[in-house]
């Protein structure tokens, strides 16, 4: 690695829909040819490399911190404020400290932080590192935000009132439902077998992404699996529909296959998302905070079975074309990577200049 070359930190708030979409934007930046270093905490590292084998290799680091939390504590939806309230009570100078060291041998010339640990962009930004903050969240949610405002004006706010592998060797089109609430999603034992007899009273088999012991009495036309490469089955023939809590980065990836989707948001900006999908896109179906079995069942036929069906799935094919050409050559997802690129190489030099300097005043 050269003098002054680009050196790239990248910390995302500790949580997988957080962590999945930066550690893709380090694995690109690092094949474009920057030094990276991925700093998350060490309980998601574990998730990382037992599931996805994420490890370090040539310019590309992984480094983890503790998250000050004890070890069993779950880390989950419900709790995830408190994840954040552990990170930012940890002094200043721990933050400090790793970056200074982080800096050799090659010294830090750009952060890219996640937007919930300000405290993080702060510290960088003493030590003179140039800091771009990242959200996950979807232009959906952005553009839900900036309108806040005159809803409230409008009176609208509040709101009034053995499976998986003979599917692939034998697959048939469109027929599977596959099933994940993601990793914040809280569900109580009768929602989870409201959803199940729903989905077998539905008539299609389906793959559902849980703890097997969350429901292991329950039978039927369905398998329980406790992870799965979430693309790769999106993107498999036999799949015809995805229930999902419409997190930004599975309703990309859903598109991305040209899958339709049912809709069960949970918080944040899945419901403006969810709202999309339904009604703006047109590629799916809201269940909104329903889930009992019959609407479940009912749900899953509409958007597997019948002309509506055939509907979702030509619109979310034209979608999913779109997001194709975009990050084609000449696209504009491509064109912007290029110029965060550039802007990091310009800025990097820049700062390494800047630190020689002090260097030699010092």
């Amino acid at each position: 690695m050269e003098a002054g070359s680009p050196h790239v930190i990248l910390f995302p708030l500790p949580m997988l829909g957080h962590v999945s979409p930066m550690l893709k934007l380090a694995k690109v930046l690092s094949l474009r040819g920057l030094l990276v270093t991925f700093l998350t905490t060490e309980h998601v590292h574990r998730r990382l490399s037992a599931h996805d084998g994420v490890n370090s290799r040539p310019g590309f680091f992984i480094r983890s911190i503790p998250d000050g939390l004890p070890a069993d504590h779950p880390r989950s939806a419900g709790r995830f404020m408190e994840v954040i309230v552990s990170l930012a009570a940890q002094p200043q100078e721990t933050y400090r400290d790793l970056l200074v060291f982080l800096r050799h041998p090659w010294p830090v010339t750009y952060a890219i932080v996640d937007v919930f640990l300000p405290f993080v962009a702060e510290v960088g930004e003493k030590l003179g590192i140039p800091v771009t903050t990242f959200s996950t969240g979807g232009p959906c949610g952005f553009w839900a935000d900036f309108c806040i405002p005159k809803l409230i004006e409008a009176g609208e706010i509040p709101f009034p009132g053995p499976y998986l592998h003979d599917v692939a060797r034998r697959p048939v089109p469109k027929s599977v439902v596959y099933v994940s609430f993601g990793s914040l999603t809280v569900l109580s034992r009768p929602q989870l077998l409201e959803f199940w007899h729903g989905l077998a009273n539905s008539g299609h088999r389906f793959l559902w992404v849980i703890r097997p012991d969350m429901l292991k009495e329950a039978d039927g036309p369905g398998c329980v699996v406790e992870w799965v490469n979430q693309r790769e089955v999106l993107a498999h023939p036999a799949v015809g529909a995805f229930l999902t809590h419409s997190g930004w980065n599975s309703t990309l990836e859903a598109i991305s296959a040209g899958v339709p989707m049912i809709c069960w948001p949970f918080f944040f900006d899945q419901m403006v998302n969810s709202r999309f999908v339904s009604e703006v896109w047109r590629i799916g179906l809201d269940m909104k905070d329903t889930c009992d079995r019959g609407t479940v069942g009912m749900t899953v036929k509409a958007v597997m079975e019948g002309e509506r069906a055939d509907d979702m799935r030509r619109n979310v094919a034209g979608l999913s074309e779109m997001v194709r050409e975009c990050v084609d050559e000449g696209g504009s997802s491509r064109i912007h990577l290029d110029q965060l690129i550039e802007d990091i190489r310009a800025v990097s030099l820049e700062t390494s200049a800047g630190m020689l300097i002090g260097s030699h005043c010092g």
